[in-house]
């Protein structure tokens, strides 16, 4: 047998083959490399969207490095305009305006510039830097946390004896639930039992010391807020108008309405 040879031309045909697929393969591996976000762009901007398919493709592309830039950009100038209009020189200008300003004595009349709200307010800012209320700090811990702690189990108490067996833990009411509960200490506030852990976890919070508990009564205020809503929705489905003259009558949610009408932010005379 005779040894096989190439000729020439196959030779160069091979190798023109060869580096055509090394060139693809340069190519293919160049692609791979390049950011995702990049290769969608690219896709998405070869063919015009025309269906909500291709618009959600083009909605969800991530930003391109040169739109972040820009946000960039545009957010260091924003800065930068409102650093550019701080004029403490502005401020020390205009001290004798300030004082004068606040030595106004308005009509004369003593709260007529609103002397409570300022003085309420400062005395609270100076109560919050110093970490408690002055003189009277250990009154509060001592004596205002046991009364909240107490009236709101108390609270709890009754409302829990006031349903008695349509007592249950879910906003619908329960299926055993015949009569609307109208006296009593419902006849007060339409929801004493989220009244009483209000009073309960605020009177744990204050006797403690815990400013985390205090939030987290604030949060759950929230929550029985939001709950005692959709309650009141399935109440109204199931006694309609019944329970609309219910509302009416126990305005008070949480709170007895007597309660918060006496109170100074209500204006009530």
């Amino acid at each position: 047998a005779h040894p096989m040879t190439a000729s020439p031309n196959v030779i160069s045909s091979s190798l023109s083959t060869m580096k055509l697929l090394l060139l693809f393969s340069v190519i293919a591996s160049v692609a791979s490399f390049a950011p995702p976000g990049a290769r969608r762009a690219r896709l998405v901007s070869k063919s015009t969207p025309t269906t909500p398919t291709q618009l959600r493709v083009a909605e969800d592309a991530p930003p391109t490095a040169d739109s972040e830039e820009s946000q960039l950009s545009k957010l260091k100038a924003k800065a930068t305009d409102l650093l550019s209009g701080l004029n403490l020189d502005g401020v020390l200008d205009n001290v004798d305006e300030i004082v004068a300003n606040t030595m106004d004595g308005g009509d004369g009349e003593f709260g007529s510039r609103g002397e409570l709200y300022v003085a309420a307010q400062f005395g609270l800012l100076l109560c919050i830097l110093i970490g408690g209320v002055p003189v009277v700090g250990n009154f509060l811990m001592t004596l205002l946390g046991p009364v909240l702690l107490l009236v709101g189990a108390l609270t709890i108490l009754l409302g829990v004896n006031g349903l008695g067996a349509a007592l249950s833990p879910w906003p619908v009411p329960a299926g055993n639930q015949d009569s609307l509960k109208t006296d009593g200490v419902f006849g007060q506030v339409r929801h004493p039992i989220y009244a009483g852990l209000l009073a309960a976890t605020a009177g744990l919070s204050v006797t403690s010391g815990s400013a985390t508990r205090l939030l987290l009564t604030a949060v759950l205020w929230y929550v029985l807020d939001v709950k005692s809503n959709f309650e009141e929705e399935q109440l109204m489905q199931k006694y309609g108008s019944e329970y609309s003259e219910y509302q009416g009558a126990v305005k008070g949610k949480f709170f007895p309405d007597e309660l918060l009408q006496a109170m100074p932010w209500t204006g009530a005379e």
